[in-house]
């Protein structure tokens, strides 16, 4: 690490959408020995990457602030999962970045997400409405975001396994002290001094009863191939939704 200047990123928490990385962001923020970047969402590797990485390295610490606090640090921009472009673009700046994923049910992921634009006006269509028009050109995209076992190929193909750690959002909201844990081991940090306040928040919740059974239906087909893609490659089962 250099002496003098910004430093780059030593962890990247890379999303996905509405699954709790704002929480899990906010625990590794906690530890004393994390410096943050100075915003979480920098969206560098994806559509901030001509700016380059001067620019980037702007938003961290110095090497002498790091050194100083024997601290790492990190950012979490939720659009690097999705983007195709991202993996290539992360590991020709950052090919030894450690990087943490958190994934949701994808169902749940795309209704929260709905929700979560309709409350910043950015979608004004109806529910079904808006998911019939999903990803087309002028409208929001939802599902494809869900397609996680695609998403992770792209960076399997580029980083070896250890450099990324996986996570089901469900089991950090049930058992977010194992969890986070288990996150500060993978950045080699000590979890006995952690965060001390696990309450999990800004989960992206929703109230089911706004949204229609056939919402539900359709979504659970269009996910089930791909979720079968995604234990297959985790080796475990995660029990998401399944038709029928």
């Amino acid at each position: 690490r250099p002496e003098l200047g910004h430093a780059l990123p030593d962890f990247l928490v890379i999303g996905a959408m509405k699954a709790g990385t704002t929480f899990l962001f906010a625990a590794l923020a906690a530890h004393p020995h994390v410096i943050r970047s100075r915003r979480r969402e920098i969206h560098f590797f994806g559509s901030r990457y001509r700016r380059g990485p001067s620019w980037y390295r702007t938003h961290f610490p110095t090497g002498i602030e790091l050194r100083r606090y024997r601290a790492i640090t990190g950012e979490g921009s939720t659009s690097y999962l999705a983007n195709p472009d991202s993996p290539a673009r992360i590991r020709s700046v950052l090919p030894n970045i450690r990087m943490i994923a958190l994934l949701r049910d994808p169902v749940d992921r795309a209704i929260s997400n709905y929700f979560h634009e309709q409350r910043t006006g950015r979608e004004t269509l109806p529910i079904v409405e808006a998911f019939a028009a999903d990803g087309r050109p002028g409208h929001l995209a939802y599902q494809r975001r869900g397609l996680y076992a695609e998403q992770l190929n792209r960076y399997y193909s580029l980083f070896p396994r250890d450099q990324l750690l996986v996570l089901k959002s469900e089991t950090l909201f049930a058992e977010p002290k194992r969890m986070i844990d288990r996150v500060y081991r993978f950045l080699d940090l000590d979890p006995e001094l952690g965060a001390g306040d696990y309450t999990p928040r800004n989960l992206g919740g929703y109230d089911p009863s706004q949204v229609p059974g056939s919402v539900y239906e359709e979504l659970t087909l269009y996910y089930a191939p791909h979720n079968e893609r995604l234990y297959e490659m985790m080796g475990e089962d995660w029990g998401w939704r399944r038709p029928g």
